[in-house]
């Protein structure tokens, strides 16, 4: 018998294929095992990456519809918001147009208190008036 560079694995001979081929069909079954193994081990954390990034894609659809919804409302938000600035900004024009109307209505009343303190003054100077302050015409006519 030859000398088998296997010896040291295994002792047993099969008389029809030889001393040296079943330690070396020993080896070979011995790594395809760990082979399948880590094979195994590869495709179990594809898996759990699989899984992984299902739960991924699922949980950044709810992000995308819970940020459009969210949006959706700012955006409803701002476009109220923006109506009743404008609606703020034309009262107030048009509060300012009537500030500017009463302005103008008091210097005419100002404007005509001033006239009659005036002709009340020149009544008195006259003597059309009497002492408590009634006037002393009648009909047009001074009594």
């Amino acid at each position: 018998m030859e000398p088998c560079i296997f010896s040291g694995l295994s002792e047993v001979s099969f008389p029809v294929v030889g001393a040296c081929i079943a330690p070396m069909i020993t080896a070979v079954i011995v790594l395809n095992c760990l082979l399948a193994l880590t094979c195994l081990g590869f495709a179990w954390r594809l898996w759990k990456l699989r899984h992984s990034l299902r739960q991924l894609r699922w949980m950044m659809g709810d992000v995308a519809h819970n940020t459009e919804a969210a949006l959706q409302g700012a955006t409803d938000a701002m476009i109220s918001g923006q109506q009743s600035t404008q609606r703020l900004q034309w009262r107030y024009r048009n509060m300012q147009a009537q500030l500017d109307q009463l302005k103008r209505l008091l210097i005419v009343a100002s404007w005509g208190q001033g006239l009659l303190l005036k002709t009340m003054g020149r009544r008195k100077k006259l003597g059309l008036e009497g002492p408590q302050g009634k006037s002393k015409m009648k009909n047009g006519q001074v009594q």
